[in-house]
């Protein structure tokens, strides 16, 4: 349908890849919240707000059959239908879901609404999929939240918005980061997370080494956790060199490194994010001044945001053979 002029339009997006209720997320700065997509809350709503609604259902009915567990659906819908919600802000959210939660979360249905003269109707609906995550069990990798990390999560939430857009050399590493949920092939899933952690560092000689180092400096509250960041790097460079220069490398170990990588990277955008250090330049300068254990000192009034908890420990604790 042919929008008029002067229409504006809002939208709303369905998420699949949820296990938790993530109504518990604020994103109402946004003018947005997340609800149940076949709860009678929304139902209500869609019924009060729409001049269309049986078109609603329509595509809901289609929605409910093209999912096996329709009752976790969860839909991220205007909290003011009369106020315009820009289809990049709802792939924002998904980009930021992705970055704290690296897992199966999908924004898979966005739906259209044109907003004149008071009168609000869906237009249309646009189907999106993902490459599902293969290499551990599909349950595992939905998103879950727990209750003591909701507090912190919203906090960091409000930092995002406030601050990402004027950090611009991390924009590249987020980039590489959720091309990676789009690879067909794990090697190169691989290959873009690597790409994430080599656009943190600035050198022209030394890469491996400097990368090891900055990356266990800005992670790890202490010497251990350090330690192991800086031998799985080794390891994980060392893997990434195979694939590209011999093209000898066992396929296993990449499936096995694979979701230590990508928590690896989440942990380390959001780090980046909590510093705030405006140029990559300077980040790189006191990474390099600082020993391990010191990361917490790379800034000042820096506040430790404990996310997801599956996130942290598998970033900091493990250790790959």
């Amino acid at each position: 349908m042919k929008k008029s002029e002067g229409t504006q339009l809002t939208h709303l997006a369905v998420f699949t890849g949820i296990w938790s209720d993530v109504s518990v997320l604020d994103f109402s700065k946004l003018n947005l919240r997340f609800i149940k997509f076949n709860s009678p809350e929304f139902t209500e709503i869609i019924h009060n707000t729409l001049s269309n609604p049986e078109h609603f259902e329509d595509f809901r009915e289609q929605i409910n059959n093209d999912n096996s567990n329709p009752d976790s659906l969860q839909v991220l819908a205007p909290i003011d239908f009369r106020k315009v919600v820009p289809e990049n802000i709802l792939f924002k959210v998904r980009n930021m879901l992705r970055l704290l939660f690296p897992s199966r979360v999908t924004l898979s249905y966005l739906q259209k609404y044109s907003l004149e003269d008071g009168d609000i109707r869906l237009q249309m609906q646009t189907d999106y999929s993902i490459k599902p995550i293969v290499y551990e069990d599909q349950y595992y990798n939905y998103l879950t939240i727990y209750d003591h990390e909701i507090k912190s999560i919203n906090a960091f939430i409000t930092i995002f918005m406030e601050r990402f857009d004027s950090i611009n050399y991390v924009k590249p590493t987020l980039n590489a980061y959720l091309s990676s949920f789009f690879q067909n092939f794990h090697t190169m899933e691989y290959l873009d997370l690597c790409i994430g952690l080599e656009s943190l560092v600035k050198a022209r000689s030394e890469l491996k080494y400097r990368m090891r180092r900055n990356i266990a400096v800005l992670l790890a509250p202490n010497v251990e956790f350090a330690e192991n960041i800086y031998h799985n790097i080794g390891k994980i460079y060392n893997l990434r060199s195979a694939i590209v220069h011999s093209g000898s490398y066992e396929e296993e170990k990449v499936l096995e490194y694979l979701p230590y990588l990508r928590c690896l990277i989440s942990r380390i955008i959001t780090e980046v994010i909590s510093h705030n250090i405006p140029s990559l330049d300077e980040l790189n300068f006191i990474l390099t001044s600082k020993g391990f254990g010191y990361g917490k000192t790379i800034s000042e009034g820096y506040t430790l945001y404990k996310l997801s908890n599956k996130v942290y420990s598998k970033a900091l604790l493990r250790l790959l053979d």
